[in-house]
């Protein structure tokens, strides 16, 4: 055995021990699988030859009330130059015994022997989702004062995804209903404010200052149009940080 087999055989055993799924996909809603790691089937129970042998597996297996939105988001990302962009999003799969995991997909679309190939990695979220799953229905009782609040409020997750936003959002922050659960707030965020954005969020995630930013949302059409953010990192009762809860509301 020369250098370069030891060597792929060393990346083989490393991709085998990942915790996580690596696969290689064509882009667009029909695209086949060309290859996906063993670890697919910890995740999802279907055995990695099954996700390579049938082209349509990776649609029938993710939950029906977020099939449209993930078809959406393969249709739109299929479109796009083999430029490098990592996108992500989040979504359920129904497991082959039937129980439901939540899964995050990152991937990178780029060019392989001249063809576009997605590289993604897909992660079970399943725990961490639980536990804001959780969190969210021991308030349930305050969500009712959410709706009647005039400022909008959003909370996130560690990651900065929009996990729940309040019905007076969709006034402050024109275009959110355009995204879903699991996408990036900085999304919302003017393109010239998101590196002070990013910045709001890291300092609240560790437990430091600022709590308050101002900023325009990305579809702002004067420079007058901007809104101002009031940030609190929230904990479990035992004080693990779960998030982000954001008041936002119009500034002068």
């Amino acid at each position: 055995m020369n250098m370069t087999d030891n060597l792929i055989a060393d990346l083989e055993q490393l991709v085998a021990r990942a915790p996580a799924a690596l696969y290689v996909a064509e882009p667009g809603v029909e695209g086949r699988r060309l290859y996906v790691s063993d670890h697919i089937e910890v995740i999802s129970g279907h055995p990695a030859r099954s996700w390579t042998a049938s082209p349509t597996l990776w649609r029938d297996v993710i939950h029906g009330e977020d099939l449209a939105g993930r078809l959406s988001d393969e249709a739109y990302w299929a479109t796009c130059e083999p430029d490098g962009r990592v996108v992500s999003s989040e979504y359920r799969l129904i497991r082959h015994d039937r129980e439901t995991a939540w899964v995050r997909d990152v991937a990178r679309l780029t060019a392989l022997e001249g063809r576009p190939v997605w590289i993604g990695v897909l992660h079970d979220i399943s725990e961490s989702r639980g536990v804001l799953a959780a969190a969210a229905d021991g308030e349930a009782h305050y969500r009712s004062l959410a709706d009647w609040c005039p400022d909008a409020l959003l909370q996130l997750d560690l990651d900065g995804r929009i996990v729940y936003a309040s019905p007076a959002t969709t006034g402050i922050t024109p275009g959110l209903f355009g995204f879903h659960s699991g996408q990036s707030w900085l999304g919302l965020v003017h393109p010239k404010d998101r590196e002070p954005a990013q910045l709001f969020a890291q300092s609240l995630l560790a437990g430091q200052g600022p709590s308050r930013l101002r900023f325009r949302t990305a579809s702002a059409r004067r420079e007058g149009e901007w809104l101002e953010a009031t940030g609190q990192l929230m904990r479990s009762d035992a004080h693990i940080p779960l998030g982000i809860a954001l008041s936002v509301r119009r500034s002068s």
